[in-house]
Parts: C-alpha cells; sequence; structure tokens
C-alpha cells in the first residue's frame, strides 16, 4: 500500500520511546577506571580506544529501585535508567501537569557534568529546547530536577524510515520535510549562538521529532557556554557512538576537525556537524563510517569528497543545497558559514525557491490541463469549418429553411466554441505566466507561451493585423531568449 507523503512525521505509536535531553550518560556510558585515565595523545589513540574497546572499562551499577520524590510531585513510574541516574514520570501536584523526572546516581565527578547541563539548559529558552521547570536535592544528597515530558523519535529514527520510502517523488517530499525540520534546528542553534553558547555534539540522536511536529535540540550535556567554566578533565569516557568526555568531546563522525584536535571551537563547529546531518537527511546514509579506518582518513584529508555522493544518492538534486553542505563542512573553520544563522538563512532561502518551484510545477499542471482542452476545442473547431464548408458547397440560395438549419447550426456552434476557445486561451495564458512568476526559468512553461505566441501571430498576419501579428511576436522573443 503507497504511504502518504507525511506518513513519516505522523503520530507516534503508543510503544514509541521517550527521549529526554539528559539521558546521554545512560546505560550506554562505559566509565574508564582511574588507573586507566590519561590524557588522549592523538586522534587514532580516541578511534581505537572507542572502536576496539583496547582500555580497561568498569561499568557503575544502576540502582532500580523505586525513589522518594520530593513531596511536590506524585511518582507515576520510572520511564528509564541508565549509569548516570534514571527518568521518572512524575505528576507537578502544584500545576498539575505530567513532567519527566531525573535523578543523578553517579560519582562526584559526574555530579558537576549533570549540574554544568541543568545550568546550560536552563539558560536557554526556546521553543526548540525542552524547559527544565525545577530543580533541588534529595534526602540523600543526590541532585534531581524535572522537566517538559516530550513524546517522539530521534532524527535518525525519522531518517531510516523516510529512504526506505520505494516511490522517488515521495521521497523528494518526505526528505524536503526533513529539511524543514533542519531549518528549525539551525535556527535553534542561531539562538543559542546569539549567546555564546556551543552545543558540541550535534547528531541525529541528539535531535528530536516530537509527536507534534516539534523540532529539538536535546543532550546539551558538553555545551560551552561563556559565563561557565569548561568541566574538569574527567579522563576518558566512552558513550557509544565514539563520544568522548574529557579534553576531546563530542562525536567523531560528527565531529569538526578542530575539535577533533581538541583546539578552542567555536559555533562554526556546530556548523560542521549540521552539515554533516544535512548530507544524512539527503541521502540516508552518514558522511563518515563511524569505523577507525575511515574516521581516521577524514581527519587527515583536506575536504571530504561529499559533492559527487550527493550527486549520485541524494533524493533532492540541487546544487544550491550540495554547495550549502560544502560550505558547511570545509575543513578550515574560517571558510564555514560564521554560525547556525548564517546556515539557516542559506537553507530558508533553498526552502523558500523549493516551494516556488513546489507552486510552480502545480501551476504548470494546471496549465497542461488546460492545454488539452484548449486543443480538443480546436479540433472541434476544424472539424465544423469543414463541415459548414462541405454544407455551404451543397446548399443553394433558393433552398428551403429546413435544409439550411444544419449550416445555420454549425456556424452559431462556431461562434459559440471560438468564445470558449478565446476564454480557454486567456486562461491558459494566465496559468503559464503564474507559474513564471513563481519559477522564471521553467523551460517548460516558458516553450508553451512561444509556442501560443508564434500560432496568435500567424493567425493575426492570415488576417491582416499586422499590429496584432507583431505584440505576439514581441512575446515569442520574450520567452525564447
Amino acid at each position: 500500500m503507497q504511504r502518504s507523503p507525511d506518513a513519516a512525521f505522523a503520530t507516534v505509536p503508543t510503544n514509541a520511546k521517550y527521549y529526554f535531553t539528559f539521558l546521554t550518560y545512560s546505560a550506554e556510558i562505559k566509565v574508564v577506571d582511574d588507573g586507566a585515565r590519561k590524557r588522549l595523545s592523538s586522534i587514532e589513540e580516541i578511534v581505537a580506544e572507542s572502536v576496539h574497546g583496547t582500555r580497561p572499562i568498569a561499568r557503575t551499577e544502576t540502582s532500580t529501585d523505586a525513589t522518594s520524590l520530593p513531596p511536590r510531585y506524585e511518582d507515576l513510574g520510572r520511564i528509564a535508567s541508565g549509569g548516570m541516574g534514571e527518568v521518572r514520570r512524575a505528576r507537578d501536584r502544584s500545576l498539575n501537569r505530567t513532567v519527566a523526572h531525573w535523578e543523578h546516581l553517579e560519582s562526584a565527578l559526574m555530579q558537576t557534568r549533570f549540574q554544568h547541563e541543568v545550568a546550560v539548559t536552563a539558560s536557554l529558552q526556546h521553543p526548540g529546547i525542552v524547559p527544565i521547570h525545577d530543580q533541588g536535592i534529595l534526602d540523600d544528597g543526590r541532585p534531581w530536577f524535572s522537566m517538559q515530558e516530550v513524546r517522539g523519535r530521534t532524527l535518525d529514527e525519522v531518517i531510516q524510515e523516510v529512504h526506505r520510502t520505494a516511490d522517488r517523488a515521495t521521497l523528494r517530499t518526505l526528505v524536503q520535510h526533513l529539511l524543514s525540520v533542519l531549518l528549525r534546528v539551525a535556527e535553534t542553534m542561531a539562538y543559542a549562538h546569539s549567546l555564546g553558547v556551543v552545543h558540541r555534539d550535534l547528531k541525529p540522536h541528539n535531535l528530536m521529532v516530537g509527536e507534534f511536529g516539534e523540532a529539538l535540540v536535546m543532550d546539551w550535556g558538553i555545551a560551552r557556554r561563556p559565563d561557565v567554566p569548561e568541566l574538569p578533565d574527567a579522563g576518558s569516557a566512552t558513550i557509544t557512538p565514539l563520544t568522548q568526555a574529557g579534553d576531546i568531546v563530542g562525536t567523531l563522525s560528527y565531529m569538526a576537525p578542530e575539535q577533533a584536535r581538541s583546539e578552542e571551537v567555536s559555533a562554526s563547529a556546530d556548523v560542521f556537524s549540521l552539515g554533516l546531518v544535512l548530507f544524512e537527511a539527503l541521502t540516508g546514509t552518514p558522511a563518515v563510517d563511524a569505523s577507525a579506518p575511515a574516521l581516521l582518513a577524514r581527519f587527515h584529508t583536506k575536504q571530504m569528497e561529499l559533492r559527487s555522493r550527493l550527486e549520485r544518492d541524494s533524493a533532492v538534486v540541487s546544487d544550491e543545497l550540495i554547495s550549502i553542505v560544502e560550505r558547511a563542512t570545509k575543513p578550515d573553520a574560517s571558510e564555514r558559514y560564521a554560525d547556525a544563522a548564517a546556515l539557516a538563512a542559506d537553507l530558508r532561502s533553498w526552502l523558500d525557491g523549493a516551494a516556488r518551484r513546489q507552486r510552480a510545477r502545480a501551476a504548470l499542471a494546471d496549465a497542461k490541463i488546460k492545454e488539452g482542452e484548449v486543443g480538443a476545442l480546436r479540433n472541434e473547431l476544424k472539424a465544423l469549418q469543414s463541415e459548414l464548408e462541405a454544407l455551404n458547397r451543397t446548399l443553394q440560395p433558393f433552398d428551403d429553411v429546413p435544409a439550411k438549419l444544419p449550416l445555420w447550426k454549425a456556424e452559431d456552434r462556431i461562434e459559440e466554441l471560438r468564445d470558449q476557445l478565446e476564454q480557454n486561451e486567456a486562461q491558459l495564458i494566465e496559468t503559464l505566466r503564474l507559474a513564471l512568476q513563481y519559477d522564471p526559468e521553467l523551460d517548460e512553461a516558458n516553450r508553451a507561451l512561444a509556442s501560443i505566441a508564434r500560432r496568435k501571430a500567424e493567425e493575426l498576419e492570415d488576417l491582416g493585423d499586422i499590429r496584432g501579428a507583431s505584440r505576439w511576436l514581441e512575446v515569442l522573443q520574450t520567452h525564447t531568449q
């Protein structure tokens, strides 16, 4: 059965997962034990550790017991738990709303990271960032906070579902929906960048499409804020897939080169990551294979060769989009978009153009229908004119009225058809011009108008209307340039 174009963005089923801003440090985290902690000396060591697990790893046991929430909250059950904490659904008795209540279960160092994430996220007030409602300390000294409960799917899940679509036209429509989601993500990051905040771990898994169409940027745990000191060196933690905690933070397969080199990063590092997410949305596959050889090759290459892959695999083939991806992923940060606002401006411009082109194609489709109606009227008129000529040859001036009736009916019908033809041609010309208003470079509409102008000029010239023919020749010249 054919899927509707919006199927991949429909309401999430009841068994859908819940995603929360602070689940990065969940059951996936592996904390390197104290004996193995040291500064990583090179990208090669990072990749080897991340992919092959060459360092000793110790896991922290997670408590699964029910917890005692602050009196303001009614416990509605656990949603998820992991190495750093657990999330419980709770009812806020004071405001009568359901929230996600997050409790920390980790070490003092990880509590610092926890509190850093709370501080950064709470300072960001934007529709694309899940808000924190409250925070505090439990009786046993563990920090907690409550936040908006959000249902939805991560962008990587949506991308995978979209690119399973077999029909190319439907796929193009769905990918354009994805690009509109990414525009809202870029606008969210433009807001963060305006405050000097750099996310440092943008990837499809940290972006979410909400149940009601929200585009959300999640997981601000390693974000850098100008007025908040950098976190202390945590040694090395490996967070699937390839996320590093410590001096080098982020996900290597989406990380800007300067970030991978542990250099100072700016908003352009987030732009690099967004460029790779845009590539993935267009093609359905990550730009960088998350394996050690591929990652090492990427960091030792001046420029990733993405254009040929986009030309081959992109569901929406557009030189403008390819240029956006290429500029966003320049290895030299100074050659990229300065921040997400600049990237968003170009993406918005392309989407506006895509919308105009879509309206132009719709107008062209209407014009083709009208062109068929004009053709049918012309054929009928031509047949009646032939019939009229035959009747004129057979009838005599002295024939009686019944004999002349078919001639008169044919003449009346010819006049009626001429009026209808004139009206339909006027509507056809108006529709083609509308298509060109939306997309002046629409060749098919230009060719159709040129054909009409040529025919009109010839008809008027045959009738001796030189001035009228000249006007249509000017129209012909306009649409053949």
